[in-house]
């Protein structure tokens, strides 16, 4: 009997040992694959915040630069250096974004100014290497440099300036490199994740979390195989996440590449943050290994249901926006692709706020916030079954709605921009808010259905809508596509086709009121393809005005007809004088500094005598700009030429400019005219006109007269040139040579 208590002892011992054994063995497979799994979650979370915080870097610092790029289009040539930055500091929004802003002429000399508002001139910048680049031609952030003034680090932007096409200078800011990173700073964890800039060889640019100076790398631990291989992923610029020791503490790190310069951005946590609640799981589970298996399934249940709320969390993260709790892009892409599979008839529609960035600075960013939370709740509350919506961008929501008829979709539409319309940022005070919207309508063409297409159709349409006031919105059509690709081809294809001499000069003649006879012409551009298709004045024209082609093609105009004009002189004879012609002239070629000069100089290469050009400007004025605009016609007088003002009556000019401009004519506009056949005090208006341009000294031309009675009401109020379909049509140059010689 004692020999078989020992015995049976013995089996219980062995058999416990063997049954610890095997659910040792069991629980140690089971808590290494949990850990690979914990891990591969980690690094999908930390890659993840890393992808999204280096995309906030990178807009809000293509933001400073695209605020800076706005602002240079206002420089020119003759602002100096003490007025831009005078001027520029003057901005609030500048005030709240830079610590410094400069402006650098061409030789690394200017003026820069803190927005405290200390100024200083003269300053050398011309060593600076962003200033070099600047002067080179391209947008650039530097890496962090130390400020002459404060010694704190900063990092400068520059862009470079440009007057008509001519680099004149550069436009320099600084900005903290503390206000930065401030950007990506982490709200998730409760702010336990820090966030450093590097550069490659690990020069620390800025942190949160190690300092301001110093080396990332040598001021931490790494296992050396882990840091050769992250030197390694440095040095391909691809992302990583890796393990490292610093200041007493176990950290989880990711480093993914900005996309400037040689800089990286790291993410670190330490790995009691992200894993204190998995290893006190696993220290219960150690301790359960005695044969307590219920207690041991029990907490296996429970570590699943904690790596599902972690599953969660970072499902949250990569897919809603935290401010909202609405679909973030990522969200919207993958329930777009789950409604669109099921059925194509939707309707994509962005809307974004106006002036939300004034609502933030004036309000405060927990305003904001609030707006953004009820904007979302709107449309929210709006949405029909298998319909979303998601805040794509700052401001900016996509609606995606399961129909395609546009009055219903313009009624939703209008009633939600109504609802958001209500809400009051101040209680019992009502700040309009408004909000407009880009639609474009779901069409499949093939299998897939492209959602950054539709986006970028969306934003097409949203961006056509004129600026104005309350609630707009604005449906994608083909003639919005094809306006756009019209203008796309119109500027691949501009350059050459002045070149190829596609540019032809069509003359309309003018008549004489009284006699009934040619008295001149205007010159007037038509673009005639290689495969003599022609291109409308009314589609290029406004496309070279924005983009400043204009001014090439005015002084290319004004070298045809003068050329033109000297063929005819020579072709008629001194017996038959030549009437003038007239040419249109931008406002930007007309403020040219060398404008004179050009002008002397084509009108002596074709010995164009006083009288045989009429240079044409439009009405609006502005009045600071009448002094530099009557030295300019004073010049154009002592070279012979004289100036009309064009399309009078179609603005709201101010009649004091006139008084003020030694013009020799006054061209009426031809809406004034035919306001004037059925309306008595149009005619009273127009008969006034004519009268003050006599009493002025002023010739007066009416543009598109079309019928006889026009021609005759024109002839009774005192005008003196006609101009009109009812005498003729633009022409040829060789068909109005042949009507001079007629």
């Amino acid at each position: 009997m004692k020999h078989e208590g020992k015995r049976r002892l013995r089996n219980i011992i062995a058999v416990t040992l063997a049954a610890t054994i095997l659910f040792a063995a069991i629980a140690t497979g089971l808590i290494y694959s949990l850990s690979k799994t914990h891990q591969k979650e980690v690094e999908f979370y930390l890659q993840e915040l890393a992808a999204q915080n280096v995309d906030k870097l990178n807009q809000q610092i293509d933001s400073d630069l695209n605020t800076l790029q706005s602002i240079s289009v206002l420089i020119d040539q003759n602002s100096s250096s003490r007025q831009v930055i005078d001027s520029i500091l003057a901005d609030s929004e500048i005030k709240n974004t830079f610590l410094e802003i400069a402006f650098v002429d061409q030789n690394g000399i200017g003026a820069a100014g803190q927005v405290n508002g200390s100024t200083w001139s003269d300053v050398n910048l011309s060593q600076r290497k962003v200033i070099q680049q600047v002067l080179a031609g391209h947008s650039v952030i530097s890496d962090v440099i130390e400020a002459q003034k404060s010694g704190k680090n900063i990092l400068c932007y520059a862009v470079p300036v440009y007057d008509n096409g001519q680099l004149i200078g550069a436009l320099a800011a600084s900005r903290s490199t503390d206000l930065l990173l401030n950007v990506v700073e982490s709200r998730y964890l409760a702010g336990r994740i820090g966030s450093a800039l590097i550069r490659a060889d690990g020069q620390l640019l800025a942190s949160s979390s190690h300092g301001r100076n110093g080396n990332f790398f040598k001021g931490t631990q790494f296992d050396p195989a882990a840091l050769d291989l992250l030197e390694e992923k440095i040095q391909s610029a691809a992302s990583h996440t890796f393990s490292f020791y610093y200041d007493g503490m176990d950290l989880w790190g990711t480093i993914t590449p900005v996309g400037r310069n040689d800089w990286f951005l790291v993410e670190t946590v330490t790995m009691e943050t992200l894993n204190g609640e998995f290893y006190s799981m696993l220290g219960i589970i150690l301790l359960a290994l005695v044969p307590l298996m219920l207690l041991s399934i029990f907490m296996l249940v429970y570590i699943s249901y904690n790596e599902k709320k972690t599953r969660t969390r970072i499902d949250y993260l990569a897919y809603y926006d935290p401010v909202t709790g609405a679909y973030n892009n990522n969200g919207f892409a993958q329930a777009f692709e789950q409604c669109i599979t099921k059925d194509d008839h939707y309707t994509l529609a962005l809307l974004d706020l106006c002036h939300f960035k004034f609502i933030n600075y004036s309000f405060g960013f927990q305003a904001g916030d609030n707006l953004l939370r009820h904007v979302k709740d709107v449309l929210e509350a709006e949405l029909q079954p298998d319909e979303v919506v998601a805040r794509s961008n700052a401001d900016q929501f996509a609606v995606l709605l399961h129909t395609q008829d546009k009055a219903e979709i313009a009624r939703r539409v209008t009633h939600m921009m109504e609802r958001i319309s209500a809400y009051q940022i101040v209680k019992k005070e009502h700040y309009p808010i408004n909000s407009y919207c880009g639609i474009k309508i779901c069409q499949t063409f093939s299998e897939t259905v492209d959602l950054n297409l539709l986006i970028d159709r969306a934003r097409m349409a949203k961006t056509s809508i004129q600026q104005g006031y309350g609630n707009r919105y604005a449906f994608f059509d083909d003639a919005l596509f094809e306006k756009a690709h019209e203008r796309t081809v119109i500027e691949q294809r501009m350059d050459s086709a002045l070149k190829n001499g596609e540019f032809k000069v069509y003359i309309q003649p003018k008549y004489d009121l009284k006699t009934e006879t040619v008295c001149g012409g205007e010159a007037l551009v038509r673009w005639q393809r290689e495969d003599g298709s022609l291109v409308s004045p009314g589609v290029f024209i406004p496309v070279f005005e924005q983009n400043g082609f204009i001014t090439k093609l005015d002084i290319y105009m004004l070298e045809q007809v003068c050329s033109l004009l000297h063929h005819w002189k020579r072709q008629f004879g001194p017996e038959k004088p030549l009437p003038a012609i007239s040419l249109n002239q931008s406002r930007i070629l007309f403020f040219q500094e060398n404008y004179l000069e050009m002008v002397e100089n084509l009108l002596n290469k074709y010995q164009i005598g006083p009288g045989q050009i009429v240079m044409e400007i439009t009405e609006g004025v502005e009045v600071d700009e009448v002094q530099r605009l009557e030295d300019i016609i004073q010049g154009l007088h002592k070279l012979g030429v004289e100036v009309s003002m064009d399309d009078f009556g179609s603005g709201y000019s101010a009649l004091n400019v006139l008084r003020e401009l030694s013009i020799d004519e006054l061209k009426l506009d031809r809406m004034f005219l035919m306001q004037t056949e059925n309306k008595e005090k149009g005619r009273a208006i127009m008969e006034s006109i004519i009268q003050m341009a006599k009493n002025l000294s002023f010739r007066t031309v009416c543009e598109g007269v079309e019928t006889r009675e026009q021609a005759q009401t024109m002839l009774d109020f005192g005008c003196d040139v006609a101009q009109g379909f009812y005498y003729a049509k633009p022409m040829p140059a060789q068909d109005y040579a042949a009507l001079l010689s007629a």
